[in-house]
């Protein structure tokens, strides 16, 4: 019978050891989602990276992704703010921002319908219907500072509308009715991770709605 020294049985272990770890695909990185509009590429998610590589998970109960937002949460019915939830945050995270933009306005850039930020970083869903701000949270709409949903005008088809939520590492120094451009400019180099869920949207009677 053949002995094995220490030596060689430690040389064997770790050989085995080795063999194990290679079978172990490595985990690779979350495919960013195709985002759909004329102007999706200067959406805040796409302009504003996250500095980690796993994204946020974001969905709503009031609508499904891709799906069709309902009346109640356009600025043709009840104007209410839909019902949105995210998950997969990292450590870190001092605060929530969430912002819906139109990138189907124009060809230049996205319009802007709602901000809301300085959410507390115990928070992992907003209401439907939110009225009030959580403390210290900040709002800005495209008509006031509060929510204001998708108005696509007549005859312009079909608008993907963008639900973007970023977790950052500070709190922004804003309030009630900060303009996107401030908001870009406070929140670089502070995302540390982001998300994004579309939905559609067209005028009242187009596309059998």
């Amino acid at each position: 019978m053949t002995r094995i020294t220490g030596l060689a049985a430690l040389a064997m272990a770790g050989a085995l050891g080795a063999a194990a770890c290679a079978q172990v695909p490595a985990k690779t990185p979350s495919a960013p989602p195709q985002l759909a509009g004329q102007t999706a590429k200067q959406l805040t998610y796409e302009l504003i990276k996250a500095k980690g590589e796993t994204p946020l998970s974001v969905s709503s109960t009031s609508f499904s992704p891709g799906g069709k937002i309902p009346s109640a949460n356009t600025a043709y019915g009840d104007n209410r703010s839909p019902q949105l939830s995210w998950s997969g945050a990292p450590d870190g995270v001092t605060s929530y921002l969430v912002i819906l933009e139109d990138p189907d306005v124009g060809p230049k850039k996205p319009f802007t319908h709602w901000i809301i930020g300085n959410l507390p970083p115990t928070t992992t869903s907003l209401p439907e219907g939110l009225t009030t701000s959580p403390p210290g949270a900040f709002q800005t709409g495209a008509r006031g500072d509060s929510y204001f949903g998708p108005r696509p005008p007549a005859g312009s088809g079909v608008h993907n509308y963008t639900f973007e939520v970023f977790a950052l590492d500070t709190k922004l120094d804003l309030k009630d009715g900060a303009k996107l451009a401030e908001v870009q400019g406070a929140m670089t180099e502070h995302v540390l991770a982001s998300g994004v869920m579309q939905a559609t949207s067209q005028a009242p009677g187009e596309g059998g709605g």
